[in-house]
């Protein structure tokens, strides 16, 4: 019982020491961002700009913790297979489609968070760097229907 208290008030300390940390860390690229944009903008503008970034994100991190915290109520109170069959049946659009999909297949695999992070992460960056593949991916889920638009023109 005593090693699971020191054990906890150990964790503990630490999770605020490394938040603490990350603070100071994110202070350091907030200024570094002000000081960057500082040399090309007039002093308030850069504050301005960064300020308004540093909201964004902080909005963006709310909004993904109250989506996510949503999904998880409307879980609780539905049984799975009857929701997603309820939605499927009244039909939608095809990206909402593929995100059940994605959904179902990521609860029937053996994928956990760890390994779809450095996925989505890889991913994101060679779609980021190549230009080529962006336009390929672009025109996959374009579907056959723009793509005749585009012939026609």
């Amino acid at each position: 019982m005593q090693k699971t208290i020191v054990d906890l008030i150990i964790s503990g300390g630490l999770f605020l020491f490394v938040t603490i940390l990350g603070l100071v860390g994110f202070a350091f690229i907030v200024a570094g961002v002000y000081l960057l944009l500082d040399a090309h903008f007039t002093s308030w503008a850069a504050a301005m700009i960064t300020g308004s970034a540093v909201l964004l994100l902080a909005i963006l991190i709310l909004l993904m913790f109250r989506l996510a915290r949503g999904s998880d109520a409307r879980a609780e109170n539905e049984p799975r297979g009857q929701r997603r069959q309820g939605e499927r049946r009244q039909g939608g659009s095809r990206e909402a489609e593929l995100f059940e999909l994605a959904i179902e297949l990521a609860a029937k695999s053996s994928f956990n968070a760890r390994d779809a992070t450095l996925v989505a992460l890889i991913a994101g960056t060679v779609v980021g760097v190549s230009p080529a593949l962006r336009r390929q991916i672009l025109a996959l889920f374009a579907g056959p229907a723009d793509e005749d638009d585009d012939k026609a023109d």
